[in-house]
Formats: structure tokens, C-alpha cells, sequence
């Protein structure tokens, strides 16, 4: 995880220096931050401001998860994979996105949990959150039967994806997988999809996206993949998508810190300007 911070200083009478990070000295433009299998470092971009005026600086924050030791299980997952079956995605795109799906549910574990849903202009609930031993057979037959057809309502399709983790036991990776190839057609703005989304990302639900085509909506899904914490990705058509789900079970299984929080204070007198990542 990467931030970039802008911090301003109000206008002043001398120079200050920037206040010590944890373990700093003073003076310091960066500190190493340690805690529970997560390192980490923060760094400003100068030590010293100007008198007079407003200032800025720039500060990142970068958290690292450490490796776990090869005996460490692998953590159980329960995706919900939400996809485009507008008319756009008829012919090979659609072909190559069942194909796919197939795939990932062969590859996850006996315990595993996977929800399908798909959307165009409704959302259908194909497979509900279930146990995969449980669901992979029925999965197989009923995932060749998809078809394209219709428009493209994504924000309905996220909050099913999402409410169908909600089944998921404790201590599962949940993470909601969003594939489409079109522009979202329900009106509702952006901030207010991301902001539902965000809402589902500060619960434990991360959501990644995944453009296909040239007709995609390139703001929305990397806006909706940001607010969910999540990966975001375009391809050239559907035959990388494979790995692109694959990397996906990866990442959620080998996950070992979720919600990690770090918390910056700020001297009396400075504000955050913007924050990015």
C-alpha cells in the first residue's frame, strides 16, 4: 500500500521544522515504522519551510507486508465474481469470460466460498455464496449456459456481489471480482457508487475491476477498484483473463494483514491539503 500526503503550513513568522516521525530525530525526512508482520516507512519531502506564506509538503507512506513463514496456512477465500453480460460482450468476449469463471472454480479450494453474479440490465444472483466442494459441479454446468444481451447496470450488480459475502464465515478474504466491458448505464453518479463501495472496503470487502475492450469505462472501474481498495486492470480482450482471476485467488489467499491502520498526527496549525492512494 502506497500513500502520497500533501500537507500546507499556514503562514508563519520563521522557519519550523517538521515534526519528529516515530523513532526519527528531529530534523529527520524519514522514519522506518515497524509493527505486527507490517513494515513500513514515512518520508517528507523536506525538513525545513520558508518563513511567510502558506507552504507545502510532500509526504509518502509506504506499508509493506512481511513474507509469512512457509508453514503459515493458506488463508481461506470467498469471491464473488460480478460480470458484463450486456449484448456487448456477445461473440468471443463472452466466451472467453465463462471460460475463465470455469477456471477460477476449479482452482480454488474444497473450503473456499464463490458467489457468481452477472448484469445487464438486471442483475441475476447465479450462484449464491456457497462452499465450493459444495457448488463446483452445478457451477460447471450452469456457467456454459451464460448469455449476452441487454444493457449495463453496474452499481445493482456490486451490491448483490458484496451482499453475498456477507454468508462468508469469520476469518475468510472476501473480495468482490468486477468484469466489464461497457459504460455503466444506471445514472447513478460516481462519488455515490464509490462511496458504497468505500463503505464495503472499511468492513473487509475489496474490490477489484477488470476493463475489457476499447468501449469500457475506463474513470469508473479504476474509480470503484480505488475506493475498494482493490486491483484494476485493462485488457485487450477476454483471453487474458484467466490470469487476471488467478492472480486474484493468489493475492486474497496469501493475504496476512487486512485493514491496517496508520495514523499521522499533524502539529497545531497544519492541515492535509490532499490525499492520494
Amino acid at each position: 500500500a502506497v500513500g502520497i500526503v500533501l500537507l500546507r503550513h499556514p503562514q508563519g513568522t520563521s522557519a519550523r521544522p517538521l515534526p519528529p516521525a516515530t523513532h526519527a530525530p528531529r530534523g529527520a525526512t524519514r522514519a522506518d515504522l515497524r509493527a505486527d508482520g507490517l513494515r513500513g516507512r514515512w518520508s517528507v519531502s523536506q525538513s525545513s519551510l520558508l518563513a511567510h506564506g502558506a507552504r507545502s509538503v510532500y509526504a509518502t507512506l509506504d506499508l509493506t507486508a512481511e513474507a509469512p513463514e512457509r508453514s503459515a496456512a493458506r488463508r481461506p477465500v470467498a469471491i464473488a465474481v460480478v460480470m458484463d453480460t450486456s449484448g456487448s460482450m456477445d461473440g468471443e468476449k463472452i466466451s472467453q469470460a465463462r471460460e475463465a469463471v470455469r477456471s477460477l472454480v476449479d482452482r480454488m479450494g474444497h473450503d473456499d466460498r464463490v458467489a457468481f453474479v452477472t448484469y445487464s440490465d438486471q442483475t441475476r444472483v447465479v450462484q449464491p455464496l456457497g462452499r465450493v466442494a459444495d457448488v463446483r459441479e452445478a457451477m460447471q454446468h450452469v456457467i456454459p449456459t451464460i448469455v449476452a444481451a441487454g444493457g449495463t447496470m453496474i452499481p445493482a450488480a456490486l451490491e448483490a456481489g458484496a451482499r453475498a459475502l456477507d454468508e462468508a464465515p469469520a476469518g475468510f478474504v472476501r473480495r468482490v471480482v468486477l468484469i466489464s466491458d461497457g459504460q455503466d448505464g444506471s445514472g447513478i453518479p460516481l462519488p455515490a457508487v464509490q462511496a458504497s463501495v468505500r463503505a464495503r472496503a472499511s468492513q473487509g470487502v475489496t474490490l477489484s475491476s477488470l476493463g475489457i475492450g476499447a468501449d469500457y469505462q475506463e474513470a469508473f472501474l479504476s474509480g470503484v477498484a480505488d475506493a475498494g481498495r482493490g486491483n484494476y486492470e485493462f485488457l485487450r480482450d477476454g483471453a487474458q483473463l484467466q490470469a487476471f482471476l488467478s492472480r486474484e485467488l493468489e493475492q486474497a489467499s496469501s493475504t496476512t494483514i487486512e485493514r491496517a491502520v496508520a495514523t499521522v498526527d499533524l502539529p497545531t496549525g497544519w492541515r492535509l491539503a490532499r490525499a492520494y492512494g
